[in-house]
């Protein structure tokens, strides 16, 4: 983690930091190919990438792996408490 906790008070998930980075280190916003977009071109990129099929299909499996991370940890616990 870095300042951006401080940044926003540390009220933003895990998620969301995360998903800034990946922005941060792939350079996304400064890219060239980006900044020379009107304003318009640049809210239609960001609505096409918060709705498109890759993206829907990037969430299913996203809550697929969590569910399975909460399955798993779920069956852990009970382990630990039978013992």
């Amino acid at each position: 983690m870095d300042n951006r906790i401080a940044v926003t008070g540390g009220t933003t998930c895990v998620k969301c930091h995360g998903q800034k980075n990946i922005i941060s280190t792939n350079r996304l916003l400064v890219d060239p190919s980006f900044e020379r977009l009107s304003e318009e071109h640049r809210m239609r990129e960001w609505k096409w990438a918060r709705t498109s099929d890759a993206t829907a299909d990037a969430q299913e499996i996203e809550a697929i792996f969590l569910s399975t991370v909460k399955v798993t940890k779920n069956l852990a616990i009970s382990k630990v408490i039978k013992v």
